[in-house]
């Protein structure tokens, strides 16, 4: 079972579409140091619980993967918030590429109706795939952010 959160963030303005990028990268950056933040002979145990342990809805477990879940969703509205229009898409395919296998695997499991989001088999396969396409998703944000710091970083000097 999973505890419920309703936290949401507020939308970045169109002009600062960049913003989006760097807000799904911190985002993603969460889910991931949640996950490894285990030492290194607990890591697979824990992996294992977190994806197919039955847990009680109060159990830090349930609470771990609502927050996944949760922040899963904010990356998921913080990219759909840049514009069709936005020249992210065409300067940066491959983010949005990484992005879209990121999107399904998210889809999948919510989609059509929250209603059996406590499903642990379907659980079960949206962290299996959540675990492959927010690692890729990360990689291929992370490199066009890294990079435009890189390069502020090179002005500021």
């Amino acid at each position: 079972m999973m505890a419920d959160s309703s936290d949401s963030l507020p939308p970045i303005p169109p002009e600062h579409d960049q913003e989006n990028f760097w807000r799904a990268y911190l985002l993603a950056n969460q889910i991931i140091m949640y996950l490894a933040a285990r030492p290194p002979t607990d890591a697979e145990t824990f992996a294992a619980i977190f994806q197919s342990a039955s847990v009680p809805e109060d159990s830090a477990v349930a609470r771990g993967r609502a927050g996944v879940l949760k922040i899963t969703e904010q990356i998921i509205k913080t990219m759909n918030g840049i514009t069709p229009t936005s020249s992210l898409r065409s300067s940066h395919s491959e983010v949005f590429q990484a992005y879209g296998a990121l999107q399904k695997v998210h889809d999948a499991y919510v989609s059509p109706t929250k209603e059996d989001v406590n499903d642990l088999e379907k659980w079960s396969k949206f962290f299996v795939g959540l675990r492959t396409e927010l690692v890729e998703f990360t990689l291929q944000v992370g490199t066009v952010v890294e990079g435009w710091e890189s390069a502020e970083l090179q002005i500021n000097d």
